[in-house]
């Protein structure tokens, strides 16, 4: 899926950054034997394999384990895997659960998401480090995020090095683009969206804001007190975002047919 130029530069940017190990368990579903309308369909899973399987295959510190979800139902119980694809990245003791593709605006991340977990060197201010190393309790996050904007890749960056911080932090990330009936279900109006436990904050926040967050969170203050002005985009499901290029596009070849008042 990848073509030779992108996996090249791909090949580069992991040949210079990546210095350790990270494997990827990749959960994906075949045919699926009965059609759930209460459920969205696995309509990027062929995506996710074949790419995996491209970057696995241009670093050697790269491994790769597919699963399928029903042929391994008890693992996936174990792993609380839910919707496919989702692909679990491992490093340093540490893991990072992605579900749905990682695509267009998110694959940078996604790739420097690898490499911060295979090398285990976070990158975070040392006052941020300072509030992350004092979180004592166990802290859930999710991330709920899109590829057709560029606010969610600093959350993913900044969240990756959390993790790596603090063996008390855990991340979800979810492109919510492809799941339209969990995005409903879970009342996803604005992207991104960041949970922390049971409280939710609504567009991006700076390292800093994030980090005071994650550690009141934490400690058991569920009350966020933050602007209302996060920067944020409402959140399009893929379906909608292909129909709106479309539309942009009719327009365009529309507005070159305009017969100007003058001209014949």
């Amino acid at each position: 899926m990848l073509d030779s130029q992108i996996k090249q530069g791909i090949f580069n940017h992991l040949a210079s950054s990546l210095m350790g190990q990270v494997s990827l368990d990749v959960w994906l579903q075949g045919q699926a034997r009965i059609a759930r309308i209460d459920q969205d369909e696995c309509t990027h899973c062929e995506d996710v394999k074949n790419v995996s399987r491209d970057i696995s295959n241009l670093h050697p510190g790269i491994s790769i384990t597919y699963y399928d979800i029903e042929k391994h139902s008890d693992r996936a119980l174990e792993e609380n895997i839910e919707h496919v694809p989702t692909t679990i990245l491992r490093g340093n003791a540490r893991k990072i659960k992605f579900i749905g593709f990682w695509w267009g605006s998110l694959f940078p991340a996604f790739l420097d998401i690898l490499i911060t977990l295979g090398n285990g060197m976070p990158v975070l201010g040392e006052e941020n480090q300072k509030i992350i190393n004092e979180i004592e309790n166990d802290t859930n996050i999710n991330l709920y995020v899109s590829p057709f904007e560029n606010l969610s890749t600093n959350q993913m960056i900044i969240l990756a090095n959390i993790v790596i911080l603090s063996k008390k932090v855990h991340l979800n990330i979810y492109e919510m683009s492809e799941f339209p009936i969990l995005a409903k279900n879970k009342n996803i109006t604005k992207i991104p969206t960041i949970e922390i436990n049971t409280s939710r904050i609504e567009g991006g926040l700076e390292e800093k804001e994030l980090c005071e967050q994650i550690s009141k969170v934490s400690s058991g203050n569920a009350d966020i007190i933050l602007k209302l002005d996060n920067p944020s985009m409402p959140y399009i499901s893929e379906e909608e975002a292909k129909k709106m290029q479309g539309a942009q596009a009719n327009n365009q070849e529309n507005a070159s047919k305009l017969i100007l008042p003058g001209q014949e």
